[in-house]
């Protein structure tokens, strides 16, 4: 009993020495702005009548005896009770939390970086502008003097009297809830009463402030960090072979003895732990830890205690590996996970969404700024969705589970390269046959055989079919020209052409248009006389409208249509079909499902080989789903929809809500509709739990007196008399279509499906077939439709299918996708934990997380959840998604996410810091800080006295502290030429008040990244070629007229989309471009390149150690330069405040010239997630964008090198046309031939007798590497190959080495990189550079090997620390030696 106390009593003591915490925040750069102004602009983001009215309620507050110095404690008091009488308990928890994250400081700094420009000196903070006009009082105005050449009002503008279009207005800036502010704004009211033609605006500008936001919405990590970290003891994987004694105790013992304390001494070894370094987890622990972690979850009754579990998952990995595992638990999850595979959910994958809609799937971080804009969103949808049904029920389905109705059916655009169509009757021409050839290469089975990503195997049979439907007539076709293009290079792809004729286009007939029309040559080869063409457009005709296709152009491959919009999206549309077809033969030949002789172009055709093929897909009905053209739900129509008599299957139990409700709008006394409305109540009624409506809509007045007396003489052969027997008794005679007020005129044709309005149908060719009916039920069925109608005749008496489907079509965004997740709930929630709503009365948000909770994400998700929870009262639904096979740690950080849902103030009134606080760390562990941030946000640190890089607690006198800036807000965007291609290279610029940041557009995705702050900037084409020769014309689709402004008022950033038009043709023919380029390309390689008036070095460090070797490194350069100056460009991203402060006295000490530039990895290119894979990545992936434009040549050194010789000459070097310059690996140290793997295996047969290249050291040509594309290229490349975690493992150097086909290497003279792993003793008297290369044989540390090998090394540390010294700077202690790989 007393052990049992003793154990109880160490598992939960808190070892109290030298327990350092670790504290962060992250401020914004600017000043803090006033909490009145946040508050109002919240209240005007939608309602710009409730920014007016809180704005009036503030100010009759307001006199000449209120406090200025008032606590912000105060203010926020005062503006919160005026803004509760404006906004509902809902939006009054948005506000608190929205204030609490500061999200509105962006907005309210544009308002006041604008304000900075107009500013009278004499002014305070209160001052208006009027055209060329400013003061302080609005009695210096002179309404008559006015010019609005400067004027701009953004969108983000108060305008008074709201919507107001008065020709002049007044900019007003103040102060809201001063004095000063309320009598300007009284005056210019008064002013606005007396004239009409008046407006004014209101614009925040506070008081100099020193504070800075605190800002929320971050995460913060401490990354385990140890060389030789290894998460898995492979040497044994037998628990009893599992080192047992820590601290002086032997667990092994201990257990053994105390079977009945076992949880009790993993406790005890969990406390110990944090006290040293994390031990390594074995395999047999690892194998089902991410099952045995749900199993932890669901024990907790909090999501704090989850997050908690999750954020400190290191320290309490082991303890959740030893618990014996519920198997009935993993039976449920993994019948969840079957059902999540079957939708294309991975196991593993994190997916977070709100009412069925998707907000973060993957590895994505979860901006919370972007996601509180989605629940307000969110929350006005749900009110205006159920406002949509209009009808006297509304109360009713106010008590249904609403954002369960969200996700009852998909609403996304129906895509039709999902199809595909039989075109055999269409009778194409083909320009080649690929099995007339003679080729030993003809069976399918070569389709097995290895071959490189995205091309195609040279296999001489017809496998790949494209065929296009083209207009004959057309001299201009892009499209034609590159498809002929392609079939001249000789690609394995049949070829053939379809004649189409456009005759709403030309206005004549197929003969007509023939004889007087002229075929281009290109074409005309095809039917060499009119009588063949003619016949071709017939059946080409014949094809395009019995399969409904009437949009074109057109291209078929294998039958799928392809993207013909660009050229560009014609070639990636194509590469991607071809890829997907390969995939998909691959696995029917896997699978035995295909014979070698069968006759492979057909196969695609056969409905029993491919489930896609569809012989008709009506156009007319795609065309108007995907527009969403669904009728106008008003309370007018809501008694017409009442009053709608329907017939079924079963006339006599008509369903309230029927799975396809059909309405059938004509006039019915015209033979070919009422031919019509049979042929579609044949249809629907043989449909289950489908039913029809028929409203005559006739042609004249004379015709209401019996719109319904058919003829059924006149109704066709076949008929069946039973059904035509009931249409007069369920067809509505005495009805009047105004209600509706679809815009259909007397006599026509309309049929409304589920809603859904498809017409005006003019004339019988255009009337719906019975095949189109018969789609319609099996479309709206896959969109889910009889789960809709079984829920709501479960909920509801009413009938409400189309008020349904069109309240939520009108809120539908094709962006905004929704999922239903009951589906892969298990019964008994064995899969699941819920959390109900905190009131259960008033919720309307269910937030529903698909959790892999040994993952990296899971970390930051789980406290989104928590937030969310506690803000927006929701429902929370976990449903477990673990990683099934774990071969290492899956989680090697400890995490804190920032969130707080209101703000908190200090005692004296002002506002509290937000921090993040980690305490109980192991002590012993070294960790390695960084920060996760959105998308938009370029930070960095500003005060850290400690090596953030190398954390080792034992080793600190005090708590670890760190503050962090938020200094730029990016502005990304695509930009593309006409066509639609990237206009890569393009050099764009972004300026304002003297500020300027350019950059080029990448060839990936045409994208282009932009630093910026808060406020209006200009965007602009830079001055020289780009401006010279280009255009912008559009900037998100709306057309450019004169200066493109560009607003950053948001901490998620600003995406733009340009269009720019190409304004010189060039002068000379593709011949003779071809011969210059090769020219030039000769002229490069065989002359010296000019002298370098600068050498520019390029470098990059993390941790104190780090900047240190880089110090050396750059007074090693300077020593050896004999002529020219020095430039250093350091990478920002990762330098200590440390550094950035003594690097401004080694400039002037040593006379050189420094640079520190910066680029945030862009959210399209797949992210690293340890630091130091991160750092390699900047190394040579962004090299184009990286540095300004203006420089043509730039050096690369690694930090732990020292330079013997000038850079002068590697400047001037000739990389005849390469766009940059490695030195190879030494190869002359013979005992390290073992570890050299690039001279056997994957590397010896790609490099092809070539060298394998150190990436310690390069030179590069920006100007040819940016012509060459190479950056892009070289990110194209990474991307495909990172996905896989076992390539690239030296990032930096593989893929380089990986591109050398592609993006030529010249090889550098082999003395200008030598290491001692590497390179013999002998060789090292003509080293021009000594790197500090690590040595897997000895692993000395690089502090020891850099004092042993570089004799001058010590000499350089000392100088260096002399002038450092003298400046009275507090350089950093020697930080811990840590090597990195």
């Amino acid at each position: 009993m007393r052990l049992t106390h003793f154990l109880l009593f160490l598992a939960n003591l808190k070892f109290c020495w030298n327990d350092n915490s670790i504290n962060v925040r992250l401020n914004a750069k600017w000043r803090s702005s006033s909490i009145l102004a946040e508050i109002s602009e919240y209240i005007g983001k939608e309602n710009p009548e409730a920014f007016w009215n809180f704005v009036n309620s503030v100010n009759q507050e307001i006199d000449e005896t209120s406090n200025k110095n008032d606590s912000i404690r105060n203010k926020y008091d005062f503006g919160m009770s005026v803004a509760n009488n404006i906004l509902g308990p809902f939006e009054m928890k948005l506000l608190r939390f929205s204030l609490a994250t500061r999200s509105i400081s962006p907005r309210v700094q544009a308002h006041e970086q604008i304000g900075m420009e107009f500013k009278p000196e004499k002014c305070s903070f209160s001052f208006f502008v009027y055209g060329g006009q400013a003061g302080c009082q609005l009695s210096e105005l002179n309404l008559n003097n006015y010019d609005d050449n400067n004027l701009k009002i953004f969108s983000f503008d108060h305008i008074y009297p709201v919507q107001s279009t008065a020709e002049k207005t007044i900019l007003i800036y103040g102060e809201l809830g001063t004095y000063e502010l309320k009598n300007l704004l009284l005056e210019a009211q008064s002013l606005i009463e007396k004239h009409k033609n008046l407006r004014f605006v209101v614009r925040h500008f506070s008081r100099f402030s020193d504070q800075k936001p605190s800002l929320s919405g971050y995460g913060v990590e401490l990354a385990l960090k140890n060389t030789e970290y290894k998460a898995v003891d492979s040497s044994s994987t037998n628990k009893l072979d599992e080192p047992e004694n820590l601290h002086g105790l032997n667990f092994k013992i201990l257990k053994n003895r105390h079977l009945e304390l076992q949880n009790e001494l993993e406790s005890l070894r969990e406390n110990l732990e944090k006290q040293g370094e994390i031990v390594p987890l074995k395999q047999w622990q690892l194998k089902d830890l991410g099952f045995k972690t749900c199993q932890k979850l669901k024990s907790l009754t909090e999501i704090r205690e989850m997050e908690i579990l999750l954020q400190d998952f290191p320290t309490h990995a082991r303890v959740t590996s030893h618990q014996n595992l519920n198997e009935t638990l993993q039976r449920s999850i993994q019948k969840g996970q079957e059902t999540l595979e079957a939708k294309g959910i991975e196991s593993g994958t994190n997916i977070l969404a709100i009412n069925g809609r998707v907000i973060a799937k993957g590895d994505s971080f979860v901006d919370l700024f972007a996601l509180m804009e989605k629940v307000e969103e969110e929350k006005k949808m749900v009110n205006e969705f159920v406002k949509g049904f209009g009808n006297s029920e509304t109360e009713e389905f106010e008590r249904i589970n609403i954002p369960k109705m969200l996700t009852l059916v998909d609403l996304s655009s129906v895509k039709l390269s999902e199809h595909a169509f039989d075109y055999s009757i269409a009778e194409p021409v083909y320009l080649n046959d690929l099995e007339s050839t003679r080729s030993p290469y003809k069976s399918l089975m070569l389709m097995l055989q290895p071959f490189p990503p995205g091309q195609i195997r040279p296999i001489s049979r017809n496998i790949f079919n494209l065929i296009m439907f083209l207009d004959p007539f057309d001299s201009d076709d892009r499209v034609f020209d590159d498809v002929i293009r392609n079939f001249q290079t000789g690609i394995h792809i049949r070829f053939g052409f379809v004649p189409i004729l456009d005759e709403a286009k030309y206005g004549k007939s197929i003969e007509e248009a023939v004889d007087s029309m002229i075929v281009p040559p290109t074409k005309k080869v095809f039917w060499k006389s009119k009588d063949s063409l003619i016949n071709a457009l017939k059946k080409g005709s014949r094809f395009v409208a019995e399969a409904g296709l009437t949009q074109l152009p057109l291209v078929l491959l294998n039958g799928y249509p392809l993207d013909v919009t660009s050229i560009e999206r014609f070639e990636s549309s194509l590469t991607q079909n071809i890829q997907k077809q390969t995939t998909r033969l691959q696995l029917a030949l896997l699978h035995g499902l295909i014979e070698d002789s069968v006759q492979i172009d057909r196969w695609w055709f056969e409905k029993k080989t491919n489930p896609d093929i569809i012989q008709r897909l009506n156009q007319r009905i795609t065309t108007a789903f995907n527009n969403k053209e669904f009728l106008n739900i008003s309370r007018r129509s809501i008694q017409f929809l009442k009053n709608v008599h329907y017939f079924s299957e079963e006339s006599d139990t008509v369903l309230a809500n029927a799975d396809v409700t059909t309405w059938i709008i004509a006039d019915f006394e015209n033979p070919s509709n009422r031919l019509f409305a049979t042929k579609a109540i044949r249809s629907i009624a043989s449909q289950k739990n489908n039913k029809i409506a028929l409203i005559p809509n006739p042609s004249s007045s004379r015709s209401n007196d019996n719109p319904c007396s058919f003829n059924f003489e006149n109704v066709g052969p076949n008929s069946d008399m039973t059904i035509l027997s009931k249409i007069e008794s369920f067809c509505m005679k005495n009805i009047n279509l105004s209600p509706l007020d679809i815009g259909v005129n007397p006599g026509e044709t309309v049929v409304v499906s589920n809603g859904l309005l498809i017409g005006p149908l003019a004339g019988r060719t255009e009337l719906l077939k019975t095949d189109d009916f018969n789609y319609l039920d099996t479309f709206w069925k896959e969109k889910g439709a009889t789960k809709a109608a079984t829920f709501f005749n479960e909920n509801t008496v009413y009938d409400v299918t189309i008020s349904f489907y069109c309240s939520i079509a009108k809120k539908f965004k094709e962006d905004q996708q929704r999922m239903d997740f009951d589906e892969f709930m298990e019964s008994g929630n064995g899969n699941t934990i819920i959390f109900p709503p905190i009131d259960s009365t008033n919720s309307t948000i269910t937030v529903t997380w698909i959790a892999n909770p040994v993952s990296r994400e899971a970390q930051q998700i789980i406290s989104v959840v928590k937030i969310l929870q506690r803000i927006t009262n929701s429902r929370i639904e976990i449903i477990f998604n673990p990683s099934a096979d774990i071969q290492e740690m899956p989680i090697k950080r400890f995490y804190r996410f920032v969130a707080n849902e209101k703000l908190l103030f200090n005692e004296d009134g002002s506002m509290e810091n937000h921090s993040v606080v980690f305490s109980n760390l192991p002590q012993k562990q070294l960790l390695t800080m960084s920060l996760e941030t959105n998308d938009a946000w370029m930070i960095e640190v500003k005060k850290a006295e400690y090596d953030l890089d190398n954390i080792l607690l034992e080793t600190a006198s005090e708590d670890v502290e760190a503050v962090y800036s938020l200094e730029h807000i990016l502005v990304e965007g695509t930009s593309r030429k006409m066509s639609g291609e990237a206009s890569d290279g393009l050099e764009v610029e972004l300026s304002s008040g003297g500020k300027n940041y350019d950059t080029i557009v990448m060839l990936n995705l045409g994208y282009f990244q932009l630093k910026a702050e808060p406020g209006v900037w200009n965007l602009h084409l830079r001055n020289g070629h780009s401006a010279d020769e280009h255009k912008i014309v559009t900037i998100d689709s709306i057309p450019v007229e004169n200066d493109i402004q560009i607003v950053v008022d948001s901490f998620s950033g600003k995406w733009v989309e340009l269009s720019v038009e190409e304004l010189t043709e060039p002068k000379e023919s593709d011949d003779e471009l071809s011969i210059e380029s090769l020219l030039n390309s000769a002229k490069n390689y065989f002359a010296s390149p000019e002298p370098s008036e600068v050498i520019n070095v390029f470098s990059l460090a993390s941790g104190h150690l780090y900047e240190r070797f880089m110090r050396i490194m750059m007074t090693s350069v300077l020593n050896n330069t004999k002529t020219q100056k020095v430039k250093f460009w350091l990478l920002k991203n990762y330098l200590s405040p440390k550094f950035k402060e003594t690097i401004p006295k080694l400039a002037e000490f040593y006379k050189f010239e420094f640079e520190l530039v910066e680029y945030k990895w862009p959210k399209w290119l797949h992210k690293q997630t340890e630091k130091q894979r991160v750092m390699w990545g900047y190394k040579i992936l962004f090299l184009d964008v990286l540095f300004p434009l203006n420089v043509d040549k730039i050096i690369f050194v690694d930090a732990d090198q020292v330079v013997r010789a000038d850079l002068q000459e590697l400047m001037d070097f000739n990389l005849n046309g390469a766009p940059y310059g490695y030195v190879p690996f030494c190869e002359s140290r013979t005992e390290m031939d073992g570890f050299r793997f690039w001279k056997s295996g994957y590397w010896k047969n790609h490099l092809m007798g070539r060298k394998y290249h150190i990436s310690a050291l390069y030179v590069v040509d920006l100007k040819a590497f940016r012509e060459f594309s190479a950056g892009d290229r070289l990110r194209g490349r990474y991307d495909s190959l990172s996905a896989d975690p076992n390539s690239l493992s030296n990032l930096d150097q593989d893929l380089p080495n990986n591109m050398l086909h592609e993006v030529p290497i010249k090889s550098l003279p082999q003395e200008w990189l030598w290491c001692e792993t590497w390179c013999d003793d002998g060789s090292k008297e003509k080293a021009k550079t000594i790197d500090l290369c690590n040595n897997p044989l000895t692993k000395e540390p690089k502090l020891n090997s850099a004092k042993r090998i570089i004799k001058e090394w010590t000499e350089y540390d000392s100088e260096i620390s002399k002038v450092l010294n003298s400046a009275d700077i507090n350089t950093p202690s020697p930080s811990v030696d840590r090597d990195e790989l």
